[in-house]
């Protein structure tokens, strides 16, 4: 058995920006090619960009494009993030080169994500979960077992009477109405998601922040048809590499959602039957 990989205990405040191919800038339909990832102390700046164009070709078909120019703009890019250039030494400096990126490879502007003592790893990690394509079966697999193991849970007669299904709400961060797999009502009305979370700190950091702020805004509202409500998120950790839980945990529920892991569905089970409203005929 290949031995997994030591819980590092060395965390720095980093920032990543990703590389994208975007054919035409009016539509604002990007392929991601590549990461950006820079650290101030200690000092740190890396760049991974794709050796093919599978992702580009995934998204907007093969057709007919330039590649070896779309190599060409790629590789000086890279030449120029990696020379040493004392004029790209701080965030400020790099956001400034990202925001002049206007021909059909751009960089957005940079966010903050966390680096290990083992940056060159973290920059593989965080390539291979934002940049390589990835096989939507499998991606919809690991989110349909998520589904499946919730839907097997509330069946049973005694929490399926508490289990509301397919609710739509309106979620005012989005702007829009959504579907919400599960809700149950104890007081407000939970709004439960399954969410499968990323390998990589800074994907499942970006993940959390999503729910985070969507969560945020529902439980300030108030639902003309369910009154105030709460997000609640059903969580599938897979990273071994830092404490994922405890990480989505933190940004959850500094914005009132609350996090169930995968583990600890009995937990919420409990609740559910304790303390859930059984829905009226």
């Amino acid at each position: 058995m290949k031995p997994q990989r030591p819980i590092s205990s060395v965390s720095h405040r980093a920032f990543y920006s990703l590389v994208q191919y975007c054919p035409d800038l009016a539509r604002l339909e990007a392929a991601n090619v590549g990461v950006v990832i820079f650290c101030a102390e200690p000092s740190y700046l890396r760049v991974k960009l794709s050796k093919n164009h599978k992702r580009i070709s995934q998204m907007f078909g093969r057709g007919n494009r330039d590649l070896k120019r779309l190599a060409a703009i790629e590789s000086g890019l890279e030449e120029k993030l990696t020379s040493g250039r004392s004029d790209l030494c701080s965030l400020e400096q790099l956001n400034q080169l990202a925001a002049m990126q206007v021909n059909t490879l751009r960089m957005t502007q940079f966010m903050p994500c966390r680096i290990s003592d083992r940056p060159d790893e973290d920059v593989n990690q965080l390539y291979q979960e934002l940049v390589e394509p990835k096989s939507t079966q499998e991606v919809l697999a690991r989110q349909e077992t998520l589904t499946r193991t919730l839907e097997a849970r509330f069946a049973a007669p005694e929490i399926d009477v508490r289990i509301r299904r397919k609710v739509k709400v309106r979620i005012p961060f989005l702007g829009r109405e959504e579907e919400i797999p599960y809700a149950c009502q104890n007081g407000r009305l939970n709004l439960i998601a399954p969410v499968t979370f990323p390998k990589s700190q800074s994907g499942l950091e970006e993940r959390a922040a999503k729910y985070a702020l969507e969560g945020e805004s529902v439980y300030e509202s108030s639902d003309p048809q369910f009154g105030q409500m709460q997000m609640l998120v059903v969580g599938h950790f897979e990273t071994t590499t830092f404490d994922g839980i405890g990480t989505a945990r933190r940004i959850l529920e500094d914005h009132r959602v609350r996090l169930f892991a995968r583990e600890e569905l009995p937990v919420l089970i409990d609740e559910i039957r304790t303390h859930g409203h059984v829905i009226s005929a």
